[in-house]
């Protein structure tokens, strides 16, 4: 369900908030965390996006305004939420990938 999509979506956002958080990086003393904090902002934005999109979702299909001719809704949102996903796991590679001095 979609709505059980937005919970899971905030709460995997948490956790890396609360990991990166945890690391005692310095954004300011070091590209790599910068970069790193620049990529949990990014997977923000999309959560925002996302919670929005799924919102509008939800409320259309209640509406009855949503079924398999007039799906451009869903189809939309689904394809933000595949890339969403595809850019946290790359995002979570990089972060937590060996870095080498």
């Amino acid at each position: 369900s979609i709505v059980a999509a937005i919970l899971l979506l905030w709460a995997a956002f948490a956790s890396s908030v609360y990991a990166l958080s945890g690391a005692s990086l310095d954004p300011t003393a070091h590209g790599y965390a910068a970069s790193a904090y620049l990529l949990i902002v990014w997977q923000g934005v999309h959560a925002i996006l996302l919670t929005f999109m799924g919102t509008f979702t939800l409320a259309r299909a209640w509406a009855g305004r949503l079924d398999m001719v007039h799906r451009n809704t869903f189809d939309n949102t689904r394809i933000l939420w595949l890339y969403s996903c595809a850019q946290a796991l790359i995002a979570l590679f990089v972060i937590h990938s060996p870095r080498f001095s």
